[in-house]
């Protein structure tokens, strides 16, 4: 038997998570990483995220292309150093979504419930980003103690 942890490893440069992004993105507060191969909810983790900037022409830093589609625009990527875990915008007091302090747990999605729930259904059009991850661990049950099987991807990709 297998059991969802919120635990994962991040190890990633700067330089890194910006070639992984597409190779123009912009850095924001990395300073605050550090790697970490026991990383836990609130932790600081690199996210991609991205916006609309304009239209089919448009170039980002260095002159580079960004991505474009027909319908949306271009989208300029962007690095951040952010905490995981999920704040959303109603709620009144932080410490209602921190899972340390009693709060609701929110540093993990399932994708079969993402459209039935009211918390994530609102992010999925225009508020997606990814968080990158060397990997993660999963806990197998064997006899009566808890194993950590690490999980990456087997090709290890350097960006």
């Amino acid at each position: 038997e297998v059991h969802m942890c919120g635990r994962g490893a991040s190890t990633m440069s700067a330089d890194r998570c910006r070639r992984v992004a597409g190779g123009g993105a912009r850095l924001r507060r990395m300073d605050r990483l550090r790697p970490r191969y026991n990383l836990g909810p609130q932790g600081y983790v690199p996210v991609v995220t991205g916006g609309p900037i304009g239209k089919h022409d448009a170039g980002g830093p260095a002159g580079e292309k960004l991505h474009c589609s027909t319908d949306a625009g271009c989208v300029e990527r962007e690095v951040h150093a952010m905490k995981w875990g999920l704040v959303p915008s109603f709620a009144k007091d932080p410490a209602e979504f921190d899972v340390f302090k009693g709060g609701a747990s929110t540093f993990n999605a399932r994708v079969e419930g993402l459209e039935s729930s009211g918390l994530w259904r609102r992010l999925l059009d225009k508020r997606r980003c990814v968080v990158l991850f060397d990997g993660f661990y999963e806990w197998k049950t064997v006899g009566k103690s808890k194993v950590p099987m690490f999980i990456r991807n087997h090709d290890a990709f350097l960006g």
